[in-house]
């Protein structure tokens, strides 16, 4: 659903263009288990001690799954089978997300607001990363940015 000229991209060069408002990995696919590791990792620690101390959630996901976790990626695996037990709330939200969506794409907007998105990310970058804004939104109300 991206456009093409921006799936394209290389890291750099994307950055350059959208990186003050996106991440170069909010468009390559994800992968739900490493960013539940990373989560895990950044919120409670990188360890079972840590986790224990840090989260006060730990003993209610023990219990609830039965059992301690072996290790780290034992706890992220057990996170992950709570979350899909508990995808209810999840897919009332997919799925109220799915009916806007198909009705952006029945009327033909999904395109136009994937164009103004972009745009827009591309001219929060140029302003983040313009020493003199002033100048800059000057320049665009005479004469516009390249490639926008």
């Amino acid at each position: 659903m991206l456009p093409s000229d921006v799936t394209r991209m290389r890291r750099q060069e994307f950055k350059q263009r959208f990186g003050a408002v996106l991440e170069y990995s909010s468009i390559q696919p994800r992968d739900e288990r490493e960013e539940m590791k990373a989560f895990v990792i950044e919120q409670y620690g990188n360890n079972l001690s840590a986790i224990k101390r840090n989260n006060p959630g730990y003993r209610s996901i023990c219990y609830q799954a039965g059992r301690e976790p072996n290790d780290l990626d034992d706890y992220v695996d057990m996170v992950m089978q709570l979350a899909d037990e508990d995808e209810d709330l999840v897919e009332k939200l997919a799925d109220w997300g799915e009916k806007k969506f198909l009705y952006w794409a029945e009327k033909g907007l999904l395109n136009t607001w994937m164009e103004a998105f972009f745009r827009y990310a591309a001219l929060k970058t140029l302003l983040a990363t313009n020493s003199t804004p002033q100048n800059l939104l000057t320049a665009v109300g005479v004469q516009g940015l390249p490639g926008l």
